[in-house]
């Protein structure tokens, strides 16, 4: 029988055809053994084969059918399409020679690629994705097309080269619904890889899933598709914000996003405010979850509310407060608001929203007159009168005062006495200057201790926006002493009543001291203190100069004069270090006389150390570890090992926290660290105790006591991260495998080394930080049993070629002898252990032991199967 294949296939290796009979079209056909057809040859389309039936027993009726099954198999580049099998059959029968020259159809359809996107990120709409990627099946050739799905744009489309492959730009059409690739390019996961980028539209719904993606491969030039796949866009929320219309110059209460999902979503918050406008504050808030804070930039253009935090309308909103520029005009809308929720670690929007700002027109408050009204500081001496003032300042342009009056009271050891008043105003709050538009009268009350003034201003009086304006009435000093001039103020102006409160305040003077004692009240001789800037104060001579020296003939450390009642008070303007000080205080008279008294004061400023890292006692398998603490702020500690090595040395910040990692590896073992702490001119330490030691090990693969026929196992497990690991054969020099532990600790390489059909004990070895620690597991290498289907013990049949069937350790051989131990033939069993063959030699009539022998590496293994058969005559 000569067969040839259809075109563009070929027939697939083997050494015999199954052979299949029925009666007629409507049975199902039936395998036969006695129809196998032997193969003699096959080249490419061409098989060459013998069937023989006479030394078997084989009848066929009249009518009966008869089929050879021969298995061919497409390339890739087969269109699909169909073919025609061709045959010829020559021979003869028991009623003559047999010719047959025929074809019997073939559908060829071609096999086809699949292309998967598994990686579409979620993006909100009116957001672009990063790169998409796509992972083809197998490598095909040929022109590609992507197709968008719906609601979203394709924005950027590419193969990206990998390997030797070069990277190509696909041409992105002008409404973006699709991406050509023209040419017939080669994509492979290792050549080529598909890549885009999508764009969900602005209007897209949020929250769903936009399907209708596509990506096909069609042949060059053709409309054969030998590759596809289809893809669709998960979209994410959108956030809608309402911002209430502000005036320029003024800032919005809270304004909360309202997300469009009721599920929650997780991220980092980018803001980025309207033009003319920008954000005083940012926060995550108004719900069940925690308020976190947000970090505005210096010009308050963007702001960030960072952390992988959790985002819904009921736990957590995006708020933020939003300032309209002074120079934004009312009336007009201010665009280009947004806000951006970015999962930590990646560039996906996952939820998005844009937001504008509409001026309003200002609003003039209190009748254009701030609420507070001007107060100004005011020294009299007793006996002495001096003009005290009260003043108002403008938030609005104003063309009229009318009605307005001060209630004015007046302080402690103080009186109103009558007099002219006087009209200023001032633009910049410094300067001064008469307002000829307005005046002021003065009555005095109930002796002195009230008073009212009225203000008058004349036609054409105005006053700017931020201009400052009082008007004085005169105080006398009665006793001295500092208080408050307070008053109210109420009136109307062009935009309305306004009123407001303030004061003023007066300190009243005695023209000439008091002379007490010279005293130190503190600090107290032979005392204690932290604070390295201590306050002195006592009594003296009015008048007289005190001087403060730390030590006798030492620097001075502060300077004062006794006041008018005889007091003195001073604070060091030195900081001092820790210790005792001896403190020499010093007056001098108006006429030089001096006095001194002395005070030893113990200043101890310096904290205790706190450890955080490492905790006494700890154990860490990292040798350089973290050294955190507390201590003094502006400090500094040094720490140091039990050999005097330094570890690390660092400032202690303005909190007291301090933090160095040790520059130097600890060997594995028990250590004691000393943290030596330096502030203010002293000293403390402490010392805590840490052991460096390896990760233990944890062996997954091979199990301890398990087995295996393949002799290159794979050898899993965890260890220190970073280690070396070595497994060694049984006698622990041989090494089958070297590999390094990542940064989990984790650890996978196969055996170098085939191991040889027995026991072995596997040495595994880690080696980090110039030390090594070793485990061990027990595992053999063992063959599969030999397992003999056919032919059964016992076996007779007058056919003199059995047949050899059954299962080995897969790749095995088994040689198959005779009762004489001549060999009869020698099988490779596949890769699932199974052999069969039919006996290649005429097995003589009479008894045989068959034995079967299981090779491994040309060395026999496992147990030998035997199986005794009989021939008889035919």
């Amino acid at each position: 029988m000569e067969l040839t294949a259809p075109s563009g296939t070929t027939f697939a290796a083997g050494s015999t055809l199954k052979g299949q009979w029925r009666k007629n079209n409507s049975e199902a056909w039936r395998d036969s053994d006695s129809l196998a057809l032997s193969v003699t040859k096959v080249d490419g389309n061409k098989l060459t084969g013998t069937f023989d039936s006479s030394s078997s027993y084989f009848v066929q009726e009249q009518g009966y059918q008869l089929r050879w099954l021969a298995p061919v198999k497409a390339d890739d580049e087969t269109p699909d399409g169909a073919g025609a099998l061709g045959y010829k059959i020559t021979g003869s029968t028991n009623h003559g020679a047999v010719a047959i020259d025929s074809t019997s159809p073939v559908s060829t359809p071609v096999s086809r690629s699949t292309i998967t996107f598994s990686d579409v990120p979620v993006a909100a709409p009116g957001t672009t994705t990063g790169w998409i990627n796509g992972s083809i099946s197998k490598n095909t050739k040929g022109e590609l097309e992507l197709k968008a799905p719906a609601g979203t744009k394709i924005v950027e489309a590419r193969g990206e080269g990998v390997g030797n492959g070069s990277t190509v730009t696909g041409q992105v059409s002008s409404d973006g619904q699709s991406a050509f690739f023209k040419g017939d390019n080669t994509w492979a996961d290792d050549y080529r890889k598909i890549q885009l980028k999508l764009r969900v539209n602005d209007d897209a719904a949020a929250d769903t899933t936009l399907n209708g993606g596509t990506a096909t491969i069609k042949t060059a030039g053709t409309d054969t598709v030998v590759g596809e796949g289809s893809f669709a866009a998960k979209t994410g929320s959108k956030v809608a914000f309402d911002v209430p219309a502000t005036p320029a110059g003024q800032t919005t209460d809270w304004v909360s996003g309202t997300m469009s999902s009721s599920a929650s979503r997780q991220g980092e918050v980018t803001l980025h405010a309207p033009a003319g406008t920008k954000f005083a504050a940012a926060r995550g808030g108004d719900g069940k979850g925690s308020t976190v804070g947000g970090t505005v930039s210096a010009d308050g253009t963007t702001a960030t509310i960072s952390g992988d935090n959790t985002w819904s309308n009921s736990f957590r909103k995006i708020q933020f407060k939003l300032q309209i520029l002074d120079d934004q005009k009312a009336g007009d809308t201010l665009t280009g608001g947004t806000a951006d929720v970015i999962p930590a670690k990646t560039e996906q929007v996952i939820a998005h929203g844009t937001f504008s700002a509409t001026v309003a027109e200002p609003v003039v408050e209190n009748g254009g007159i701030a609420s507070k009204a001007l107060g100004f500081d005011t020294e009299v001496q007793v006996g002495e009168q001096q003009d005290v003032f009260a003043g108002l300042e403008t938030t609005a342009d104003l063309t009229s005062l009318t009605g307005t009056t001060f209630e004015v009271t007046a302080p402690a050891g103080t009186k109103f006495v009558d007099g002219t008043a006087k009209a200023e105003k001032s633009t910049d709050g410094s300067t001064w200057q008469a307002d000829a538009k307005s005046s002021a009268t003065v009555q005095v009350k109930d002796g002195g201790a009230k008073a009212t003034v009225t203000v008058n201003t004349a036609a054409g009086w105005t006053l700017a926006k931020g201009t400052k304006t009082r008007w004085s009435l005169p105080i006398e000093g009665v006793t001295p002493g500092t208080g408050d001039a307070t008053f109210t103020v109420s009136g109307s102006s062009d935009h309305g009543a306004f009123t407001a409160s303030g004061s003023s305040s007066v300190t009243v003077t005695k023209p000439a001291g008091v002379s007490r004692p010279f005293s130190v009240q503190s600090p107290e001789d032979n005392s204690a203190t932290a604070n390295r800037t201590p306050y002195f104060m006592g009594w003296g001579t009015a008048e007289s100069t005190v001087r403060i020296q730390d030590g006798v003939g030492g620097p001075e450390i502060g300077s004062t004069t006794v006041d008018d009642n005889g007091w003195w008070g001073k604070v060091s303007t030195a900081t001092l270090r820790d210790g005792v000080h001896t403190f020499v205080i010093t007056q001098t008279k108006p006429g030089g006389e001096t006095e001194t008294i002395t005070r030893t004061v113990t200043i101890d400023s310096i904290r205790d150390l706190t450890i955080d890292s490492p905790v006494d006692g700890s154990t860490a398998w990292y040798p350089n570890p973290a050294l955190i603490g507390w201590g003094t702020p502006g400090g500094h500690v040094t720490i140091t090992d039990e050999n005097d090595n330094v570890l690390g040395s660092e400032d202690i910040n303005s909190e007291g926290w301090f933090g160095v990692t040790s520059a130097k590896a600890l060997a594995n073992g028990q250590h004691t660290l000393t943290f030596t702490q330096t502030a203010n001119g002293a000293t403390n330490t402490k010392t805590v105790s840490i052991t460096i030691a390896h990760k233990p090990f944890q062996i997954d693969s091979p199990q301890d006591g398990g087995s295996s026929w393949w002799p290159n196992p794979s050898y899993i497990g965890w260890a220190t991260p970073g280690a070396w690991v070595d497994v060694f054969d049984t006698d622990g020099t041989t090494r089958l495998a070297h590999v390094q532990a990542n940064d989990d600790g984790w650890f996978g390489v196969a055996s170098e080394k085939a191991l040889s059909y027995d026991t072995h004990t596997l040495h595994f070895r880690q080696t980090f930080n110039d030390a090594t620690t070793e485990t061990s597991v027990q595992y053999t290498i063992a063959a599969d049993p030999l397992r003999i289907e056919a032919p059964t013990d016992g076996y007779t049949n007058w056919w003199p070629k059995p047949s050899f069937i059954g299962w080995a350790t897969p790749g095995a051989q088994v040689r198959i002898t005779d009762t004489d131990g001549s060999e009869i033939t020698t099988v490779t069993a596949n890769g699932e252990g199974w052999f069969g063959e039919i006996s290649p030699k005429d097995l003589t009539v009479g008894e045989h032991t068959i034995t079967f022998t299981q090779l491994l590496n040309n060395r026999p293994v496992g147990e030998q199967q035997t199986r005794t058969i009989t021939i008889t005559e035919n």
